[in-house]
């Protein structure tokens, strides 16, 4: 004749989890912000055309959104 001791039902413990799995569901969701400006160490391309030197420089590098990148 023991007794089993519980502090929630099995019922109470599922919605417990449920309750738990919806909370780390949303805050995982979350976005973070995401500051776009310039910092120290940024690196800048430019299309500049400054001769010979930004012609080879743009043959041979991929540009992005069909824009050429010399310097």
């Amino acid at each position: 004749m023991g007794f089993k001791i519980t502090i929630f039902d099995p019922m109470s413990q599922r919605f417990c989890y449920l309750i738990l799995s919806c909370l780390f569901l949303c805050a995982s969701c979350v976005e973070e912000k995401v500051d776009e400006g310039l910092r120290a160490g940024d690196l800048l391309f430019q299309d500049l055309d400054c001769g010979p030197m930004c012609n080879a420089i743009e043959t041979v590098t991929e540009g992005v959104n069909g824009m050429d990148f010399s310097l």
